[in-house]
């Protein structure tokens, strides 16, 4: 070998021995600084969220683009989660009234559904209406399950 070839390939070892170092060091960075998973988040301000959301998407586009095909897989997914609360609530982690709540949360969305399906629009006010309606109706829900105490599924 020559000179020059023994020299390249000292190099090119520290190379990959300083690459490695960094890529080591980015990872071990990256898993110190990032927490770990979040904490469980609160099924019931995740769901007046998603519905809060919902609305303001809708506040966003102009009337004439609020169609029911335009949201009608959000409306499936809020429904999901309105429905995982009433599980929860029939297996005892709501009390009484908060599981009455919920019940009628469901009933309203299925209502407004509905509504939004048959007349293929959404008018802003009703839109602005609704959005507070649902989250009074979820606030009491919080509420409902904190007058309660903690549970065992907590």
């Amino acid at each position: 070998m020559q000179l020059g070839e023994k020299r390249q390939q000292h190099l090119r070892g520290t190379l990959v021995l300083l690459l490695s170092f960094i890529l080591t060091a980015c990872v071990q960075s990256t898993t110190t600084f990032i927490p770990s998973d979040p904490p469980p988040a609160d099924p019931v301000i995740n769901t007046a969220s998603a519905i809060d959301n919902f609305y303001g998407h809708m506040l966003k586009v102009r009337s004439k683009h609020r169609t029911f095909e335009n949201f009608q897989d959000d409306y499936v997914e809020i429904e999901t989660l309105i429905r995982s609360l009433i599980f929860r609530a029939r297996i005892g982690q709501y009390n009484e009234a908060a599981q009455n709540t919920l019940d009628e949360v469901l009933d309203k969305w299925l209502k407004y559904r509905n509504l939004h399906k048959k007349h293929d629009t959404y008018k802003t006010q009703l839109a602005r209406t609704n959005r507070a309606r649902f989250t009074r109706l979820l606030s009491e829900v919080v509420v409902g399950r904190e007058s309660l105490g903690p549970t065992w599924l907590e």
